[in-house]
């Protein structure tokens, strides 16, 4: 069964959509693999402000109750059990502790990989979805289920039948841009500038196969006709970048073999280029001390890795005006605005800005090209 959107949503916004609606209303968010969909339950914890993070934690403090299900690996007995109770001489269902029915709080339950279930397990997973029920148990009032899958066009086993499809909502979650990704999830989840410098510098590797011509020769994406086992994705560019950070213990080769393996043959060539350009930076938290005496790169991929870094360190006001002294003193303003928009972008450093007199001062002047 075809599914064919043209509107598409960013993560922030699929989010939003979840929380207004998912607790009438299941909505199953559709992309290709790695764009970072099993996030969003984490999101929703976050937005909550609710300590749970991972699959298995459990914090009877949060205000709800978070279930990941990895629906392709679920069996007859997963959810529930037809059990024999000896008092009452009756046929009972018993739910399994992966939905803890025995808490009272409402769930917010993600069915992941939803449309490669098992047939026979279909009916289950569809009374879960549309009627808010483990077996003939209801979830808690004021629970939240959604689901999530692959493109049907991505040629990885996804299908959807129409009486099931037409009872629910169903988006199309695009790729984060690389200017996205680079400034605000990866800088906040501890991503390497070296990283987070090609990705910005190099978009093409965010790009996605449904934009048309464009993406037809692009050697770092997926795409279903090629069928790539390694190809860049947000998901991808993470696991990877654990051995960029260690690349001082791996050496070269290793690291290098380790970014192939991950991303693809292209990106590790790029790669290359980047972490070269390493050797020629100082330590940022010279522009960020001494932001007059501190000479600047003047190769602009130097300079731009050199500010990922320099966003990286700054703490304090004081840290974010000397950083923006630092930076004022590159010849374009080009330039200065891209550090802007690294501190707008991430969320720690935003707050910092919105205070910031010498940032005040700088949109004023510049705001003809200021974002």
């Amino acid at each position: 069964m075809a599914i064919n959107l043209t509107t598409t949503l960013d993560i922030n916004e699929v989010t939003r959509l979840i929380a207004t609606v998912g607790k009438s209303l299941s909505v199953l968010i559709l992309s290709e693999p790695g764009t970072g969909k099993s996030s969003i339950l984490r999101q929703r914890a976050i937005e909550n402000g609710d300590k749970w993070r991972e699959p298995t934690e459990y914090f009877p403090e949060d205000a709800y109750e978070y279930v990941y299900v990895d629906a392709p690996n679920k069996r007859d007995g997963d959810l529930f059990m037809n059990m024999p109770e000896r008092e009452t001489q009756s046929i009972e269902q018993y739910t399994t502790s992966l939905i803890n029915m025995n808490d009272p709080r409402p769930k917010i339950i993600m069915i992941d990989e939803a449309l490669k279930v098992l047939k026979s397990m279909k009916p289950l997973f569809t009374r879960l979805v549309l009627e808010r029920c483990v077996g003939d148990k209801r979830l808690p009032a004021g629970s939240e289920v959604f689901l999530t899958s692959n493109n049907v066009s991505d040629g990885v086993n996804d299908t959807i039948e129409a009486h099931f499809g037409n009872r629910i909502c169903k988006v199309q979650m695009r790729k984060p841009t690389a200017e996205v990704w680079a400034n605000d999830w990866a800088t906040t989840n501890g991503i390497s500038a070296i990283t987070r410098t090609c990705v910005a510098m190099h978009p093409s590797v965010m790009a996605s196969y449904l934009d048309g011509e464009s993406a037809k020769e692009n050697p770092y994406i997926f795409n279903p006709k090629t069928n790539p086992v390694t190809f860049v994705s947000p998901r991808s560019l993470a696991l990877m970048d654990v051995a960029v950070r260690n690349r001082a213990v791996l050496g070269e080769a290793v690291t290098r073999a380790a970014i192939e393996g991950t991303c693809g043959l292209a990106f590790a060539n790029l790669m290359a280029s980047f972490i070269a350009l390493e050797k020629e930076l100082v330590d940022p938290r010279k522009p960020v001390a001494e932001p007059d005496k501190t000479p600047l790169p003047t190769n602009p991929s130097a300079l731009l890795m050199l500010m990922y870094n320099m966003v990286d360190v700054v703490q304090t006001q004081g840290d974010l005006s000397n950083a923006l002294q630092y930076v004022n003193r590159v010849e374009s303003r080009e330039m200065q605005a891209v550090f802007m928009t690294m501190i707008a972008d991430n969320s720690r450093t935003a707050k910092l800005g919105s205070m910031n007199p010498k940032v005040k001062e700088w949109m004023t002047k510049n705001y003809r090209i200021a974002r």
